[in-house]
């Protein structure tokens, strides 16, 4: 996280990628070396979910799954689930975080949560019960509101903020190469000064796939 310019929040769900403990402790579940069925026993609440029909799939959906499983292995096989230079860019996150953790994640502990949040000023951590590693997935509308509730806090610390001046706009000279004329007593357009407003929206279009986020 180089730079938080582009973000008004940040939620991060059940995250990984940054190593916390000894180099013989493990952080992350070890999901390559066990079956798929005990994998999934440790990843959901209820692993019944889990699967999907694979025969009703298409062959660009089944080629989709085959590339996100390829990814994984590709970017989390050694080191393993993590990159060592990522938990020192963690203190440059300076804007409101919110972490969601399912209650019972086998994958990544609550304590392994709890030291993200040790290296993000202000983040705190809530959870969701009846969920695993997914919430997102095994609780949507929990998952939903708490996300909701979340952007509303933004929404409410953005919009309380002190509205900007009105400044004049100035008249650009005829030999300004085509330029449109802007009149000098247009009301100004808050989001050059507010840009978090329009990520606001954008974060708000997000929601909507979730459920009502009124």
């Amino acid at each position: 996280m180089r730079s938080t310019a582009a973000l008004a929040g940040l939620v991060l769900a059940g995250p990984v990628g940054v190593k916390f403990s000894g180099v013989t402790e493990r952080d992350i579940l070890d999901m390559h070396s066990m079956p798929r069925p005990a994998f999934l026993a440790k990843a959901w609440a209820d692993p019944a979910q889990a699967e999907p029909d694979y025969t009703a799939m298409t062959d660009t959906e089944l080629a989709g799954v085959a590339r996100g499983r390829e990814s994984l292995a590709l970017f989390g096989w050694k080191p393993y689930m993590h990159n060592p230079r990522l938990r020192r860019w963690l203190h440059r996150i300076d804007v409101p975080t919110k972490l969601l953790w399912g209650e019972q994640d086998g994958v990544v502990s609550a304590d392994y949560c709890r030291n993200w949040c040790g290296e993000i000023a202000g983040a705190t951590l809530e959870t969701i019960p009846n969920a695993g590693h997914y919430p997102q997935w095994e609780q949507p509308d929990a998952f939903a509101a708490k996300v909701a509730a979340f952007a509303a806090s933004i929404a409410s610390r953005v919009l309380s903020a002190e509205t900007p001046p009105a400044f004049a706009k100035v008249q650009p000279p005829a030999e300004n190469g085509g330029f449109p004329a802007v009149p000098r007593d247009e009301e100004p357009d808050c989001r050059e000064f507010f840009p978090e407003r329009q990520m606001f929206a954008g974060l708000v279009k997000v929601l909507a796939a979730f459920g009502d986020v009124s």
